[in-house]
């Protein structure tokens, strides 16, 4: 609450019979809104999207709103990602958008795609799901950005052994969207790392971004390619 000199720190709730989450990102909203995805599982099975909620600047957060229910080792909602429209001259102001890496039939001919819902009351009430890329491929973490007007870019990509950025704009708010844009070719880190004892996931992940300046360049859209640092996953407890 004063610019990063000082730090609290609190433990979000999980749901009853879950026992973690990972993979949390956070957006703000206009006047004092804060939103966090994560990807929520009571073990192996049953990876869910949860969003938390705060009106206070973040101080406090209320019960987590279920978004993307998994079921069993069917459907797993992965790699969340949450974004607020704040285009200053939007016609959208404060709708929230919720993406996630939709795994299905997880031990059986495993599929990966990219899935979005719209909410335009904070949370309380969602649009059906949408999915943004095509079943036959296999994707990772979808990224999303809006832009001056409240035009909204989702990305992601395949990961299949011909590697392709796509981008889909919408330009009503996540009502509707156009047909995914191929923007390139994506040349996919080595994942697991060879390093022997040792497991590192090392993803490649889309990311996309807009100019809200009044500048010459204004509603260009800007992607790149998210590689994480190599982690250990974990499974917290609590």
């Amino acid at each position: 609450m004063d610019g990063g000199a000082n730090w609290s720190n609190a433990i979000l709730s999980l749901p009853a019979g879950f026992t973690g989450a990972e993979a949390a990102v956070v957006t703000y909203a206009f006047p004092n809104l804060f939103y966090i995805t994560a990807h929520a599982f009571p073990g192996e099975t049953d990876g869910t999207t949860l969003l938390y909620v705060s009106a206070d600047n973040g101080a406090t957060f209320g019960a987590p709103i279920v978004v993307m229910p998994g079921f069993g080792t069917y459907i797993n909602n992965d790699e969340t990602h949450v974004l607020a429209d704040t285009g200053q001259s939007s016609p959208y102001p404060g709708n929230l958008y919720v993406l996630s890496n939709h795994q299905f039939n997880v031990d059986n001919s495993a599929g990966s795609t990219a899935f979005f819902r719209r909410s335009t009351d904070g949370g309380q009430t969602w649009n059906q799901p949408v999915l943004l890329s095509n079943p036959d491929d296999q994707v990772e973490r979808p990224d999303a950005a809006v832009d001056l007007t409240g035009n909204l870019y989702t990305a992601w990509i395949t990961t299949e052994a011909n590697a392709q950025f796509f981008v889909r704009p919408s330009a009503d708010g996540g009502a509707s969207f156009q047909s995914p844009i191929q923007v390139a070719s994506v040349v996919l880190v080595r994942t697991f790392l060879p390093v022997a004892g040792y497991a590192f996931r090392v993803l490649t992940f889309a990311n996309i971004s807009a100019d809200r300046s009044n500048g010459p360049n204004n509603g260009a859209a800007q992607c790149d390619l998210l590689i994480p640092r190599p982690y250990f996953p974990v499974i917290p407890t609590l």
